[in-house]
């Protein structure tokens, strides 16, 4: 903070800032100022939020091909016939490798929670 405070009341050089770099260091200033209040700052780049996580369903099937897909909310008249997997998951939607979900392994972005499966859908529905 002292060296980024020191760069900025006597520059080594004279130069001129694009609009993008002048609103970057008016964020960055902002940021800080936020966490020294004790607050994180929602999208920060240097102090981010937590990612908010919603409780989804993730559906897979295990053939040659595997086929994903991810609801927010599971409809019980959902005809998906017999091969289909799903697993309740705590997740940031946000994340696109969700559709490489592993269990085994951290295959996507923001770590998921397993919450219950992977079962058929209607030992998901019972258990929602």
């Amino acid at each position: 903070m002292c060296t980024l405070r020191n760069t900025a009341a006597h520059p080594n050089c004279f130069y001129l800032l694009t609009p993008v770099e002048a609103a970057r260091t008016i964020s960055d200033v902002a940021e800080f100022i936020n966490q020294l209040w004790g607050q994180a700052t929602p999208g920060g780049r240097l102090y981010p939020a937590p990612m908010e996580r919603v409780v989804t369903v993730l559906s897979w099937k295990s053939e040659d091909v595997a086929i994903t897909s991810v609801q927010s909310v599971p409809h019980q008249n959902w005809d998906y016939g017999s091969g289909w997997r799903h697993a309740v998951i705590r997740c940031v939607l946000d994340d696109l490798d969700l559709m490489f979900l592993d269990s085994r392994y951290e295959s996507t972005r923001f770590p998921p929670e397993v919450l219950y499966g992977p079962a058929t859908m209607s030992r998901t529905l019972t258990w929602l």
